[in-house]
Order: structure tokens, then C-alpha cells, then sequence
């Protein structure tokens, strides 16, 4: 990735712009302030030894970008941390950053916006990690040493923006990020002067290589924080159509509330015809949320063939499969009773009873291949369900530092997903997580397709539900925000719908005010937070 710095230096077209800071990057400046960086990072003691780690704290902004380029640029790997909150205080927010600290062995941490008055505070509680401010670092003319990084050398450590306690940190080379950012650029059908809109952090591994695609492609990239496109959709999606941008990318919930703000009409009048591919990946893409945007977005000039399914891993630096950009997302309806391990699929004609929609996430991402095996680990027939197995050019070297995380994730060279779902006419169908199936009478319920059935149900705050199981007892639990002043009917509607479309008549049905539910910064629901709290014995 070093190498695309000289040629940014030479661009006279691209930048990158900030709507939230009132401010733009062209490409051609980035090359000069990540040369400052890699200087203060020699200051600060780190030679050129791509083992050697440093964190970059910012939020979406400039200086994130002169962090990572400049990190890069000295050889050494980026390690992005996962911005922390501060609403429980400075020694709260440091305190959820100990365990990544700690797992990544970082010799330093670049701090940026809106944390550059933190850096004495993490100084101290880091006596042996030299802490620099970005904004500090003056801008240099040329790279300050000679020895670049190679194609095998470390790039990126990503950690899961839902890390916990223990902490695992996908290793990813330099080629490994080259070949994800060209085949996104490539399937994705980037051209050059394509420009883009990003709302997931650059933190996130989506994040980041939407941003090295379109520094690639000498193509404009507009950067909203989370914070603002959840707040304030529509005025996002706007500001999307005035600029005629032509692509936007997210996870399946993203799209819901675009959708939900074209239903209430605060996006009449648009022009969205200039919208060439909207990515959905991240989670479980829904054949709703394909229906509704044809409905809802298709008057208002996006075409059918806009909505780019896709799936991805941190592990792969996103990409194990994509939607080639220019296609209709296929949907097939398949038999809920045959979606169990090592079966094989039985496909309906269409919404028949005890069928569940599939949205295709498309054919493997250039260089990669995927398969689907048992749980006694059998390569499976086209046709048959199971869980996902890959391998490609972007997989990741191993987790840091963690031997048996990645044997036991790595087999024969394949990573083991632990997504399971079925491959039909080389296009990957994902069902859901192995670690999210609700076993209930000896029946296996994927949590995704129940959380699908009930999200619309009138009394659920958002589409906010989460299913999770009680182990212990065999059932499943069902977790709602609500506003509601009637939650008995919205209990008995719950319930109803489940045995209506899942075909389960008993269920446990919790309701908990809005905004108790926990999200990862690119919008996935934590399961495993919502059962801590939900069986620890914490209130709601």
C-alpha cells in the first residue's frame, strides 16, 4: 500500500471530503503529511521491522488518513482502534481499550481528532508506549528512510469493533489488502472519477478498504461518521443525490433506514439515478429490504440492478463474495426443515408455507474460492447445507499472537467461517451464524431468519429485536425495544407471527426500552452482550 503514495503525490483529481468537519483532503496532500508521520514515528524508536505495531485512535478525519498512510509508509503495521465512548468518563474509555492495547503489543499509538487532548491521560496509563499526536507531525517532501514494505510484510492487525476481553487481531499483509482492494474496485465496477459515500468508521475493516478503493481509483470519497448518518438519514441521503454519487456502502440495517426515511416521504423529490451500486454487506442481507427498495427507491430513479449483495470477514478484509455490479440480487425460497447440517436444500416455487427467503451474496471476490462442509468437517455437494469454508489472496496470515485461534480456525488452509448457508450455481446463500442457532425441542432456528419474521411486527421500536437462546432451558428468547403502552399485545404479536412464519408456539418474550439493545459501530447487534445481560441477572 506504500507504493500508492508516490502516485497520490503526482494526482491532480480526487479528495476525500468531510461534510461533519466542514472540510476536504485532495489526494495529492495525503502523501506529505504520512511521510511526517513515518519521521515521528522514527523518533519515537520504531525501525523498519513490520512486526512492530502502532494504534491509530481517530475518528473519521484527516489525520486518520496521514496515521495510516505514514504508519504504512515506515513499515511498520496499522493496528486501527475501535473508538471508544466517553460518556462513562476518560478512565471507562480507557479502561475498554487495555485488553486491545494489550493484545496488540503496540510500541506506539498515533492520536488524532477528537482525542488529541487524551494523549497525556494515555501517556500515563501507557508508561512503555510512546504516544504522538498527529497534528503534531510536520509535513516532509519525501519517504525518510529506503526500505519499503514488501508484498508478505504485516499491514494491518483488525480487531472487531465487538472485541471483548480477549481480544483477537486478524493478521493481514500487504498483498493480502492489495488483492481486496482491487477485487472490490474490479467487481465493484469503480471507474475512475466514481465517487462514493462512506458512513462506516475507518476503523472497521469496511470502512478501510472503501477508502484505500477510492484513494485506488483516483475517485471522491464523501465521509460521514456513524453518529450522523444513523441521526440524520435522510439529510445524508440527500446530500448522497445533490452530489451524484454513485456508490454507497453498509450493512443491511443502513438500508432500512434509508428506506424507512423514503416511506415517511423526507426523501420525495430526490434523483437518485445516478446511483451505480449500493454494497450491503456486513450482516445477513434481507429479501425485505431488496423488495422495499425496488418499491421505494425504484420512483425515485435507483435502478434493480442497484443493490449489491455481499460477503465478507474481517478475516478476508471484507471480501469472500460480491454481487458483480450490473445484476438483479436473486432470491430463492427454501424449505426452513432442510436448512440442517449436511442436508440438502430444498428449494419452493416461491413464498409457500414453510419456506424462508435466501438472498444470494453473489459469486466468490476475485482470487477467492468458498466451499461448504459438516460438522465432521466433509466437503459438501453443490446444493447442500452447511458451514462456509474459504480461502484467497486477501485471507488473513493468522491471528496475533494466538496459535490456537488460528488452528483451529484455519483447516487445510481454509478459514472456517462459522456463517453457515448453501451454495447454488456458484453464487454463496448465507443463512446465518453457527453460534446464533436456537436448538428448541431438538429443532434448529437460525436466529436471523426468526429476528426477519417479527422485526415489522407494530409495537417493535425500529425493527430493534434480537433472538438469542437459553441454553439451559432449551428456548428461545426474544428481545424487543418498544415504546409501546399496550406490551401484552405486543407480547401476544410476537408470538403470533413466530408460530405463524417459523412454526414454534411457544416462545419467551422480553421487552426492554429503546436503546438498550447494544450495537457494534457498524451496526451489527452484540448477541453475546444481549445474553450476558440477559442471564447474568442484569436488569433491562
Amino acid at each position: 500500500m506504500a507504493d500508492l503514495l508516490p502516485l497520490l503525490a503526482e494526482r491532480t483529481v480526487g479528495e476525500l471530503v468531510f461534510p461533519d468537519l466542514n472540510t476536504s483532503l485532495a489526494h495529492r496532500e495525503i502523501p506529505a503529511r504520512a511521510y511526517g508521520v513515518a519521521a515521528e514515528l522514527r523518533r519515537a524508536g520504531l525501525d523498519d521491522r513490520p512486526d512492530q505495531r502502532v494504534g491509530i485512535l481517530a475518528a473519521t478525519s484527516p489525520e486518520f488518513v496521514f496515521a495510516l498512510f505514514g504508519v504504512f509508509a515506515a513499515n511498520v503495521a496499522a493496528v486501527p482502534i475501535p473508538v471508544p465512548s466517553f460518556a462513562g468518563g476518560l478512565e471507562s474509555a480507557l479502561e475498554r481499550m487495555d485488553a486491545l492495547v494489550r493484545s496488540a503489543d503496540l510500541r506506539c499509538i498515533l492520536v488524532g481528532p477528537p482525542f488529541d487532548e487524551f494523549g497525556a491521560a494515555m501517556q500515563e496509563r501507557y508508561p512503555d508506549v510512546a504516544v504522538v499526536r498527529i497534528a503534531d507531525c510536520e509535513p516532509l517532501s519525501e519517504v525518510p528512510q529506503a526500505v519499503l514494505p514488501q508484498p508478505q510484510d504485516l499491514a494491518v492487525v483488525q480487531f472487531s469493533s465487538g472485541s471483548t476481553s480477549s481480544p483477537k487481531g486478524a493478521m493481514i499483509e500487504h498483498s493480502a489488502l492489495v488483492a481486496s482492494v482491487l477485487g472490490t474496485a474490479e467487481r465493484g465496477g469503480v471507474e475512475d472519477g466514481d465517487a462514493a459515500m462512506v458512513w462506516v468508521p475507518l476503523f472497521h475493516d469496511f470502512g478501510l478498504v472503501t477508502l484505500l478503493t477510492h484513494l485506488v481509483t483516483a475517485s471522491d470519497l464523501h465521509m460521514f461518521s456513524p453518529v450522523t448518518f444513523v441521526r440524520r438519514t435522510a439529510e445524508t441521503i440527500r446530500y448522497f443525490a445533490d452530489q451524484r454519487i454513485a456508490f454507497f456502502t453498509g450493512p443491511n440495517f443502513a438500508y432500512d433506514r434509508i428506506l424507512d426515511a423514503a416511506a415517511a416521504g423526507r426523501l420525495d423529490g430526490i434523483d437518485l439515478t445516478g446511483w451505480k451500486a449500493a454494497i450491503n454487506a456486513g450482516e445477513p442481507v434481507a429479501s425485505s429490504t431488496l423488495r422495499r427498495f425496488d418499491e421505494l427507491l425504484g420512483p425515485l430513479g435507483a435502478g434493480p440492478t442497484v443493490m449489491t449483495p455481499g460477503y465478507g470477514a474481517a478475516e478476508f478484509c471484507v471480501g469472500i463474495s460480491l454481487q458483480p455490479a450490473g445484476r438483479v440480487a436473486k432470491v430463492v425460497h427454501v424449505d426452513r426443515a432442510s436448512l440442517r447440517d449436511g442436508g440438502r436444500v430444498v428449494i419452493h416455487n416461491g413464498a409457500e408455507p414453510g419456506a424462508v427467503p435466501v438472498v444470494s451474496q453473489g459469486p466468490a471476490f476475485p482470487g477467492v474460492e468458498f466451499r461448504i462442509s459438516d460438522g465432521e468437517g466433509r466437503v459438501l455437494d453443490e446444493g447442500h447445507f452447511g458451514e462456509i469454508e474459504a480461502r484467497g489472496a486477501n485471507m488473513l496470515r493468522g491471528y496475533l499472537d494466538d496459535r490456537a485461534a488460528t488452528d483451529a480456525a484455519i483447516r487445510d488452509g481454509w478459514f472456517r467461517t462459522q456463517d453457515t448457508g448453501f451454495v447454488l450455481g456458484g453464487e454463496l446463500y448465507v443463512s446465518g451464524r453457527r453460534s446464533d442457532m436456537v436448538v428448541v425441542a431438538g429443532r434448529n432456528f437460525h436466529a436471523h431468519d426468526v429476528e426477519m419474521a417479527i422485526r415489522d411486527v407494530d409495537g417493535v421500536y425500529q425493527r430493534h429485536v434480537v433472538v438469542v437462546a437459553d441454553v439451559s432451558r432449551e428456548r428461545m428468547v426474544v428481545v424487543a425495544e418498544t415504546q409501546t403502552d399496550a406490551p401484552a399485545a405486543l407480547i401476544a404479536g410476537i408470538r403470533a407471527r413466530i408460530a405463524d412464519e417459523v412454526g414454534l408456539a411457544d416462545v419467551d418474550v422480553r421487552l426492554v426500552e429503546r436503546g438498550w439493545l447494544p450495537r457494534t459501530s457498524s451496526g451489527k447487534w452484540r448477541r453475546g452482550e444481549v445474553r450476558e445481560r440477559l442471564f447474568a441477572g442484569s436488569e433491562a
